[in-house]
């Protein structure tokens, strides 16, 4: 045992109760001399190495020692010769019985009087049981699957896992006994000491996460760094507080996180998550945008107040808590500026692992275009009103970027999707022919000398630029199939002309393609008529709606193809008078009751009659000219009717040609007249003289004649 300063003596007292000390102590308590023989040894001892005080005091210690470590022994004293102190030096000894234990040993000169050396204490701790707990926990470290890295007060490492060598580099025993910084960021280090002062001031209390709302961040041993969270355990031993650290790299979480963001920041629609208070906890790009509030002020601020009815959005929210969802959800979102903005809410609420509600996810679907649309739709007028609600026509709106907001019946109808599979999912292009809107996308780039890539761009891009647009695609219906189609695309445009949307117009161009092949079938010299601009070639549906508007017919009556072609019939563009006069004489000459209007024009075709008639047409310009129209029924291979062909040619020629004969033959009247008159005059005049000469001739008989 080590003895007191020379000045200190012990009396009997002291003596005896250091005696009890020793004695009553659990650590093995052996004194030797210099030389290593035993001279005192407690009943700890006895216990742990299993001999009897008599049975080794005047022994060399030596007899304790293992096999593998026979110059232990006399380094020891060695070094306690030199006045050193050995502390928590864990070796191994043999018991009495031939086991071995492991203990921890406390080595210590013991002074005499006079300050010389006079022996060796030995104070020895059977550390066994703590051994093997040891490597039950070092068996459990290196089959986690985090990195743990133990830390000593001093900052130096003591232990670590086979994770940890995986996760930073490094060799275990490039790391043991190395300062925990070395782990650490070079522009982190400057810190990190004072944290970990900070957690040891009071380690019991904070088993806890590290850095809770901070990015951490590890180093590796080739200078990369990478994410981690890490938490902190405290770790009671006999050498004082050690602390556990677990770190986990989640690299991957945060790209699968950031991925996540990057879907919810490219989202157009406003997405917000809400608190059971009302309160806002997270917002997307376009939430900011949309409200004109940046998101570190959006974020702690209650939901409510970012609309024009606060009270109708609460109750909103608060019905999602009730029931789970709420659906379509009408509010009005009041930007900073002033400027509104129509939702459609729909709302859901999220939870944690174990079915606890954490709060709402909202995502609102900004229908301001939709509404515009409508609103443009309904400034259009009556007739464009009519065509947008008629079951013939497939009114399709957009919004600027081309999702469709309206759907219309007549596009339910021609494509057989209910508006609610497309409507805010798809673009026009999606239900179109996808090599006709690239070969259109490629001939409009060639035509205005600009690139425009397939798709929606393609189909409104000369509607954009204020360019009249109609022309013909292939739509694609729900079942998969075909059918043609003639689309007339018009921009939507704000008050401030702004394009807010576009509206395509389309309607089924299959009658009229069955005429064109009906007119070829026909053979050359009705193609050659057909396509010649002598002739209007008018070909119409089953209805009489024109189908087929021949440069002919534009020519003679004034009117572009796009303008009649599924508008009007063949009457609208005929003197009424004449049709109604046509469908009195027709009645009476068949003996039934024929309608004033197309009917009138084609009622003889439609009976296998060949017809030809006079009628006159009125041009564009309110023109007219006489026309002889010839009327042929088209038909399928069923022979039904599918439209007809009126051919017409301009009878202006021959109506003047017969009225300058008649004026010719008129006028050859008139002067046989004249000359019959003037012969009666002529002759008159010869019949007066011939009776005046003869009166002279009987004047002079009887008037005697004078003497000579």
């Amino acid at each position: 045992m080590e003895a007191r300063e020379p000045s200190a003596r012990l009396t009997a007292d002291d003596d005896g109760l250091l005696a009890a000390i020793v004695h009553s102590s659990d650590d093995a308590v052996i004194s030797k001399d210099l030389f290593g023989n035993i001279t005192s040894w407690n009943g700890a001892a006895h216990r742990i190495y299993g001999y009897a005080a008599e049975e080794v005091v005047g022994k060399p210690i030596s007899l304790l020692s293992d096999q593998d470590h026979p110059d232990e022994m006399v380094s020891i004293l060695e070094r306690i010769r030199g006045g050193e102190r050995v502390e928590h030096y864990e070796t191994v000894r043999v018991r009495k019985n031939g086991t071995t234990c492991a203990v921890s040993l406390t080595v210590s000169p013991i002074l005499g009087v006079n300050g010389a050396i006079t022996g060796v204490s030995t104070i020895a701790r059977d550390v066994s049981e703590r051994q093997r707990l040891e490597k039950r926990f070092e068996g459990f470290l290196e089959t986690a699957p985090d990195a743990v890295v133990v830390v000593g007060q001093d900052g130096l490492i003591t232990l670590v896992n086979a994770q940890t060598e995986k996760l930073f580099g490094y060799d275990r025993g490039q790391l043991l006994g190395k300062s925990v910084e070395m782990l650490v960021p070079a522009r982190f280090r400057g810190n990190h000491p004072a944290h970990r002062a900070d957690y040891f001031r009071t380690p019991t209390a904070r088993v806890r996460d590290m850095g809770a709302g901070v990015e951490l961040f590890g180093l590796h041993r080739d200078g990369t760094e990478f994410p981690v969270e890490i938490s902190l355990t405290p770790l009671e031993t006999p050498h004082g507080f050690l602390v556990a650290t677990t770190i986990r790299d989640v690299t991957s979480q945060k790209q699968s996180s950031q991925y996540v963001r990057s879907l919810i920041e490219a989202s157009l629609d406003p997405l917000v998550t809400i608190s059971p208070e009302g309160k806002i906890t997270d917002v997307n790009a376009a939430t900011v945008d949309v409200t004109g509030v940046v998101r570190e002020k959006l974020i702690g601020t209650d939901f409510s107040d970012y609309f024009t009815e606060p009270d109708k959005a609460g109750v909103g929210y608060k019905r999602v808590f009730e029931q789970g969802f709420v659906t379509d959800y009408p509010l009005t979102i009041r930007h900073t500026d002033g400027k509104l903005t129509n939702v459609l809410y729909n709302a859901s609420v999220y939870k944690d692992v174990s079915g606890k509600v954490l709060g709402v996810f909202a995502a609102a679907r900004d229908v301001t275009s939709q509404r515009q649309a409508e609103a443009a739709l309904l400034r259009a007028g009556a007739l464009q009103s009519a065509i947008f609600n008629s079951a013939n026509f497939s009114s399709i709106a957009t919004d600027a970027k081309g999702v469709i907001q309206i759907f219309n019946v007549g596009a339910e109808r021609m494509l057989g999707y209910a508006a609610s599979d497309v409507k805010n999912m798809i673009t026009p292009a999606d239900i179109s022919d996808p090599q006709e809107v690239i070969a259109r996308a490629k001939a409009l780039s060639v035509e205005l000398g600009t690139e425009i890539a397939p798709g929606f761009e393609a189909l409104v891009f000369k509607a954009s630029r204020g360019i009249e647009d109609i022309y013909e695609l292939t739509y694609i219906r729900k079942d998969g199939s075909r059918f043609p189609a003639v689309v007339s695309v018009t921009a939507l445009r704000d008050a401030q002309d702004v394009i807010i949307g576009y509206l395509l117009i389309g309607t089924d161009n299959t009658a009229r393609k069955q005429a064109e092949e009906a007119l070829l079938k026909a053979g050359a010299l009705q193609s050659a008529i057909f396509n010649s601009a002598n002739f209007s070639s008018i070909a119409t549906d089953a209805k009489g709606v024109i189908q087929i508007f021949n440069v002919g017919a534009e020519r003679m009556l004034g009117y572009a193809a796009a303008e009649v072609m599924n508008k009007i019939t063949p009457a609208d563009i005929s003197d009424p008078h004449e049709v109604i006069a046509r469908a009195k004489a027709l009645s009476v000459e068949l003996g039934t009751s024929i309608t004033p209007g197309f009917e009138a024009l084609v009622f003889k075709a439609s009976r296998g009659i060949e017809d030809i008639y006079e009628l006159t047409y009125f041009r564009k310009d309110g023109s007219r000219f006489p026309a002889v129209v010839s009327v042929t029924a088209l038909r399928d291979g069923q022979d039904a009717i599918i439209g007809y062909l009126l051919i017409g040619t301009d009878n202006t020629a021959r109506k003047k040609a017969e009225a300058e004969v008649a004026d010719q033959r008129t006028k050859e009247l008139d002067r046989l007249a004249e000359l019959e008159r003037f012969q009666r005059l002529t002759i008159g005049r010869e019949l007066k003289m011939i009776d005046l000469k003869r009166e002279i001739l009987e004047l002079k008989r009887l008037v005697p004649a004078e003497p000579t």
